[in-house]
């Protein structure tokens, strides 16, 4: 977090998640496409021309959709990755961490879901398999990998959930910020624009596909415990603000701590059980010292939220760390 935050001097150096930047933008696609327009506005001249045999106007209107691209390429934040995943005791190699990871995305053409990490896609490095992840329509254009056109695994799967209990997992934690911001005001959502509304229906389409998913998944597995942490729905609604947006992820980041803490207080004597069971502890003094820091009112800032240097407080120091504790 710090690294987002823009704080140096910590292990990794601050990212820039700033999207609209010369450097993002996919130049080659949008040559192609200026290409594909010339050829279609010559057609359109060619039909001012009696008896030239021309296309109508309405296959003209249909045929220019095709201009409609992605504008932005993920290479830009897969080269900030790569550069964090090169810092000392990182790795960019599936096949040397300590734990498996695993990466979820949708072949594009095959509408199949992939996952990277596991054997036989395990030699994709991880960053560019992160760059495949996010390359979401209309942000980002599709990643290239060994021939194929990858895109977010959210295309196929809202949660790789049912792969984790196929490969044994029996306790499971599912971070779903991508959820719809409900708002009980008639009218509230067709006053915005086309973009707010494409938004809202994609996150709806995958919060219920991913809500009918789990409740037939743990009914099936009556063993597997889970946990899901949603955002509050004030949250949704500053993260519904645009999904180019990045600058208010300090307060996001702020709302997402205290509400996932608050959710934690309120299961805490059944997560005590569930976690024992796989000799793991729960420990929130370290959590709640970070949220009384976070919940005073004072102002959100990234110097404030993530002090730095050797005198930093306690409760700052554990930004990264609170939460579990495991066990042997």
């Amino acid at each position: 977090m710090a690294s987002v935050a823009g704080v140096e001097g910590g292990r990794l150096e601050p990212i820039d998640m700033r999207l609209f930047r010369l450097s993002h933008l996919d130049y080659p696609a949008l040559g192609r496409r200026i290409w594909r327009g010339a050829q279609l506005g010559a057609a359109a001249l060619r039909k001012l021309v009696p008896f030239a045999g021309g296309p109508s106007f309405e296959s003209l209107f249909f045929e220019s959709a095709e201009l409609m691209v992605p504008p932005f390429r993920a290479d830009g934040f897969e080269k900030m990755i790569r550069r964090a995943l090169g810092a000392p005791g990182a790795t960019n190699d599936f096949r040397l961490l300590p734990r498996p990871l695993f990466i979820g995305v949708t072949d594009q053409d095959e509408r199949e879901h992939v996952i990277f990490g596991a054997q036989g896609h395990d030699d994709v490095p991880i960053s560019v398999a992160i760059r495949a992840s996010l390359s979401l329509n209309p942000a980002f254009g599709a990643t290239r990998i060994g021939g194929r056109y990858y895109e977010d695994g959210g295309v196929t799967r809202t949660s790789n959930f049912v792969e984790a209990i196929r490969r044994g997992a029996g306790l499971i934690f599912v971070l779903d910020p991508f959820v719809p911001y409900v708002s009980r005001a008639p009218g509230f959502a067709s006053t915005r624009g086309m973009l707010f509304n494409f938004d809202q229906n994609i996150r709806t389409i995958s919060y219920t596909r991913f809500e009918n998913t789990r409740g037939w998944v743990l009914r099936r597995y009556p063993d597997v415990r889970s946990y899901t942490f949603l955002p509050a729905n004030r949250l949704r609604q500053l993260m519904s603000v645009s999904p180019f947006d990045h600058r208010p992820f300090l307060e996001i980041w702020r709302g997402a701590y205290l509400s996932t803490l608050q959710r934690i207080q309120r299961l805490r004597h059944r997560m005590h059980g569930d976690l024992a069971v796989f000799g793991v502890s729960l420990e929130l003094g370290r959590a709640e010292a970070v949220a009384e820091r976070l919940g005073d009112g004072a102002p959100t800032g990234a110097r404030r939220l993530l002090p730095r240097g050797p005198g930093r407080d306690p409760a700052a120091t554990a930004l990264s760390r609170a939460g579990c504790s495991g066990g042997p």
